[in-house]
């Protein structure tokens, strides 16, 4: 099969990595395989082409219409057996334009109400939604309401060792335990300014031997730090910045316990990569996000919002005592992102639902879905915002939308 795998940019971040891990699947099954830009070219777009991946940047010119951009990419994915979409709604307008032959999905990675609109324009000519997460496959039903697309979750998988590699790497009581925080260093949905009191807390039941590593940069960092400095945990909390993939991942390894302390998340790659390599999670229990992943007492440890940050101290206590569990939780953690969780997984469930639904065209209206290509989609790109703010002085700009 040839398959175009289709965003807006191929920018940094969990979606990149997942089209990434999926390309390499369907390419080792001995597909052909695209990844499409179809709004700008994104700063992992040559990075990818140098790990080997097929990269057509498909982006509108200052001098042609966004509707003319469109039917470029329409054109282009005429050739395609399966598309697969993420967030690029300028491809998911031209959906109708499309063979009734070809296999063409939504991929929503989060609830962002710009993603869900995206995602489900085009119903009719879909044959598929997909969502990472089963509370996103919820919202999702939700916002189709009678439609009879169906929705299905397959979670976003990751690079998992085959083999379990702490089995003689056992802690000792006494021994430093290693905490990790890896991702954006804010408090609104990351919850990061808990972990200063995280670690007092620890250290006032006696936990002596800690030591927390924050990997990531964000508008938390300056508050974050002057926290640190306020409770003298310096000694305790460092704050590294942000580090390159390989490195995290390096990293992960020789840490123990992996701490997410969100108020709320999409489907946390950051989690399944910590398990992937040994470290026991504690996490906040978000339905439908982290608790399909993290098996409570078994593979990790989720807490209600309302137990931060004291249900995340008293659990590191816990296990700063009590080697045999922290080993066995991290045996538990690793086991489930393997079965689970790993990107062969993941692939092996797309490649089922693309078998399953492929012997079944879906009619395709031969229109484009004007509403997802912006204001004045019929005029030059580098036209539209003067135009916009010239109308909008004279009055007429109500006028001219409806054009």
């Amino acid at each position: 099969m040839k398959i175009a795998l289709v965003t807006y940019a191929l920018e940094i971040g969990g979606v990149e990595s997942m089209l990434h891990l999926l390309s390499g699947y369907f390419r080792a099954k001995h597909h052909e395989v695209v990844l499409v830009e179809t709004s700008t070219k994104g700063v992992w777009s040559e990075y990818l082409t140098r790990e080997g991946e097929s990269v057509v940047s498909i982006l509108i010119s200052p001098w042609e219409s966004r509707l003319h951009h469109v039917k470029r990419i329409a054109h282009h994915l005429q050739s395609y057996d399966v598309i697969l979409l993420n967030d690029a709604p300028f491809a998911q307008s031209i959906v109708g334009l499309l063979p009734p032959r070809s296999v063409v999905m939504a991929i929503v990675h989060n609830a962002l109400p710009s993603m869900v609109r995206n995602a489900i324009a085009n119903l009719e000519a879909l044959h598929q939604i997909v969502a990472v997460s089963p509370a996103l496959q919820e919202e999702i039903e939700r916002s189709i309401g009678e439609a009879s697309l169906g929705v299905t979750t397959i979670a976003n998988g990751v690079v998992t060792p085959q083999n379990y590699s702490r089995a003689n790497r056992v802690y000792q009581v006494g021994e430093e335990l290693k905490l990790l925080y890896v991702g954006r260093v804010e408090h609104h949905q990351k919850g990061v300014e808990y972990l200063p009191t995280i670690i007092e807390q620890v250290l006032a039941q006696g936990g002596e031997a800690i030591h927390l590593s924050v990997i990531g940069d964000g508008e938390s960092m300056e508050s974050l730090r002057e926290e640190i400095q306020r409770l003298q945990l310096t000694a305790h909390i460092s704050l590294l910045g942000s580090r390159e993939h390989s490195e995290v991942i390096a990293m992960m390894e020789h840490h123990h316990i992996v701490l997410m302390p969100s108020h709320y998340e999409g489907h946390p790659i950051v989690l399944m990569e910590a398990m992937a390599q040994g470290m026991v999670p504690l996490v906040t229990r978000l339905t439908g996000h982290t608790d399909h992943v993290v098996e409570e007492g078994e593979s990790g440890y989720l807490f209600p919002l309302e137990r931060l940050p004291d249900g995340f101290a008293d659990r590191i206590i816990a296990l700063q005592g009590n080697p045999l569990l922290l080993q066995h939780n991290a045996y538990q953690a690793w086991k489930q992102i393997a079965t689970h969780f790993s990107a062969d997984e993941m692939g092996r469930a797309y490649l089922e639902l693309i078998e399953g639904v492929g012997s079944s065209p879906r009619p395709r209206s031969g229109e484009v879905v004007l509403s997802l290509l912006g204001d004045l989609p019929w005029l030059w790109h580098l036209l539209v915002r003067p135009v916009r703010k010239i109308a909008r002085w004279l009055g007429v700009w109500e006028h001219l939308v409806r054009l």
